[in-house]
């Protein structure tokens, strides 16, 4: 069994845990305040008590939440003439520093990792007594390449959060039951059994930004040397997918996705020279990386073992286009509400393709960062060029009220104008300023911009409604601006000054709204027409 990397002997302070159930219904975490009292010694369990075992997923482990706090209040003298600073070393355990900076112990006769301040007496015993309690529970389940996982709870009570890993198959499994909602991040209809597989592989690697086991335990993992070779695949098949699909699943623009094949490469050559300096040896069925390597590995596996299982890969439901949901409830989503439909009247047809972009952007509750980044970019584009072209219709209206001789209903028009380019101006801001705080530079953070925003295929409608505002308030103001200049153009009489500017007005208003209109027109050039079979051919090249 290889030994942990970067031992440590410095001291740590102990948490103070306190028990609290965690909302998602997954198991139980526990917050930082003042030292507990700890178990009696003469009651450590020494029978199985399903009551102090808690089965729970590495995504919600406590090391980045809770954290034991440093006093500022008290500075100790260096001794005279010290040289040594380790501290005692753990009975059984080892002190082990994790590339991020966190301390963990890990036992090598039981293959058992724990955050717990072990070197508290009371809280080792407790510790060493639940270890001993599950892995006679799990009995035959364990083997060579199983490994347990336990964050004690309450020091008073024992009760403690544990999961065990088995990392040839690169999945967690438990003693006692388990409600696997918190891993499912909200996925509905999670029913096969390789579609669970999934979902616990991506427990084994990493979500989102809390750790999962290969990047809590990073010293002690041994993977097979193919998984490294898989992930490059992978990272190639997803950037060539990204750079020729415009409804790719990937979750990643081709810039990270090429960092990520560096990265990888980075690995797939330290494997390959340590493989040449074992020339002549054994090859060994599975390696341990560095924990700093091992990070990295994890952490970009994880990506795509999550965007697997919430995509349904493998299954005969999985969703292939970004725009695509997997769901039966979402395929009766048609074109909108009538709601939608009498404002896209009203907005002059920008509200449709607002909801078009967002409904493909936001499929079954999943945000394609991508396709979210590349959309709000343009959005903020085209908002910058609605202010300026607002602030010059708002010039105009003001010079044309200063024209002598302008009769009541010409004001009343400008005015209308003048209200709607100060709407559309100010909305712009609005908005181009609350787009800066959506998310454009965090998956993490437009995603949860989403979630609180749409809850309903109405609230996509009221998002699309909204942000259509500000080019639909231009267009008014264009529209009462050329209602006021026919009024005062056509008070003149004379016939010969009314049929020019007539003839004139019906061109330029035909020419205006045929870009409008090209596209629903049903127009197909002839030299598109496939001969052997009569129709329409699109094809991309």
């Amino acid at each position: 069994m290889p030994t942990p990397g970067n031992v440590l002997q410095n001291s740590s302070t102990p948490a103070a845990q306190l028990l609290q159930v965690n909302h998602d219904g997954c198991s139980f975490t526990s917050s930082n305040s003042r030292p507990p009292s700890i178990l009696p010694l003469s009651t450590l369990p020494t029978e199985w008590d399903p009551e102090k075992f808690k089965p729970c997923a590495p995504k919600i482990w406590k090391r980045y939440k809770g954290r034991p706090l440093v006093s500022d209040t008290e500075t100790k003298p260096i001794p005279a003439k010290k040289k040594d600073f380790t501290d005692k070393p753990v009975k059984g355990w080892e002190s082990v520093i994790h590339p991020e900076g966190a301390l963990y112990f890990y036992d090598s006769n039981h293959r058992a990792f724990t955050d717990a301040n072990l070197r508290n007496l009371s809280v080792l015993k407790i510790v060493n007594s639940q270890v001993d309690l599950l892995l006679s529970e799990a009995g035959d389940a364990v083997d060579a390449l199983t490994y347990l996982a336990v964050e004690l709870l309450d020091p008073k009570s024992g009760i403690c959060n544990y999961y065990f890993v088995q990392h040839d198959k690169r999945l967690l499994f438990w003693v006692q039951d388990f409600k696997p909602m918190c891993i499912y991040e909200h996925v509905k209809g999670v029913k096969s059994d390789t579609h669970i597989k999934a979902a616990l592989e991506a427990q084994y690697w990493f979500v989102d930004t809390i750790v999962m086991h290969c990047e809590l335990y990073p010293s002690n993992a041994p993977i097979q040397p193919q998984i490294i070779t898989e992930l490059k695949y992978v990272l190639l098949h997803a950037h060539a997918d990204f750079l020729t699909s415009d409804t790719s699943v990937v979750p990643y623009d081709s810039s990270t996705l090429q960092s990520m094949l560096d990265l990888t490469n980075q690995v797939v050559d330290y494997v390959s020279q340590t493989q040449t300096q074992t020339q002549g040896l054994a090859v060994p069925s599975t390696v341990t990386l560095p924990a700093h390597l091992m990070c990295v590995l994890a952490r970009l596996m994880r990506l795509f073992a999550r965007s697997k299982f919430l995509n349904f890969y493998g299954q005969v439901s999985a969703r292939l286009s970004a725009n695509q949901s997997v769901y039966e409830s979402e395929q009766t989503r048609g074109k909108g509400t009538t709601r939608l439909l009498l404002a896209n009247i009203f907005l002059c047809g920008a509200p449709a393709a607002q909801y078009k972009f967002l409904r493909d952007t936001w499929i079954d509750d999943i945000l394609n960062y991508p396709r979210w980044s590349k959309y709000i970019s343009r959005l903020n584009g085209d908002w910058s060029n609605v202010t300026i072209f607002s602030t010059v219709m708002l010039a105009v209206d003001i010079s044309f009220m200063a024209v002598p001789g302008v009769v009541s209903a010409t004001v009343m028009f400008i005015c209308l104008s003048t209200m709607c380019s100060v709407s559309s101006l100010a909305v712009s801001m609005i908005l181009g300023g609350k787009s800066r705080g959506w998310g454009t530079d965090s998956a993490e953070g437009a995603a949860s911009f989403m979630a609180r925003m749409v809850h309903t295929q109405t609230d996509i409608e009221a998002l699309a409604i909204m942000y259509s505002l500000p080019y639909a308030f231009l267009i008014w103001g264009m529209l009462c601006f050329v209602a006021a200049l026919g009024i005062t153009v056509f008070r003149f009489t004379h016939p010969v000054i009314l049929v020019v500017v007539s003839l004139g007005w019906v061109v330029v208003t035909g020419l205006t709204l045929w870009p409008a209109w090209w596209g629903k027109l049903s127009i197909t050039p002839s030299s598109t027409l496939s001969k052997k079979r009569g129709q329409a051919r699109r094809d991309v090249v």
